[in-house]
């Protein structure tokens, strides 16, 4: 009597497992390449086609000025930058412009630029973002601790 229980309970086991892998579905950002780095930033990628930035290139630590784009072409893929990622230019110590290349809102994580003194920083935005994605964009970086200058101009 032993015996049969014991193989019905292997075979609801086994069935269990298999249909618990047979409906897990992903989400709908999760990280395909994990973290790349392109020639002057570092990105986080997602399935989705799209990219977060998280950092700098130890090349561009020193410089004044950062830009970023619309999109970051890495490995020969098109990702589109949706998100500015936690301490992204934190190590900038000499940072005093952002550029952002972007038409979309960006949203942004909790303290992009780390310890930094964000007064002394203005970022700068394409004309190209209407007003009303540029207003969502402001919101999203005051919320994130961001004490600067935002504007938009012809860049």
């Amino acid at each position: 009597m032993k015996r049969p229980l014991r193989l019905i309970a292997m075979l609801l086991a086994s069935l269990m497992l298999m249909t618990s892998f047979a409906f897990a579905v992903p989400s709908k950002e999760t990280p395909s390449d994990g973290k790349q780095t392109g020639r002057y930033t570092e990105y986080t990628t997602y399935s989705n086609n799209t990219a977060t930035v998280t950092g700098t290139a130890s090349s561009t630590l020193q410089n004044k000025t950062k830009v970023i784009s619309q999109y970051a072409k890495l490995n020969g893929k098109k990702y589109l930058i949706t998100t500015l990622g936690k301490n992204a230019f934190a190590k900038m110590k000499k940072l005093k412009v952002v550029k952002i290349y972007s038409t979309k809102a960006l949203k942004v994580q909790k303290n992009p630029f780390g310890k930094l003194n964000t007064k002394k920083i203005t970022i700068k935005v394409t004309k190209k973002m209407s007003a009303k994605e540029f207003k969502k964009f402001k919101k999203n970086l005051r919320k994130a601790g961001f004490k600067g200058k935002i504007v938009r101009v012809n860049i």
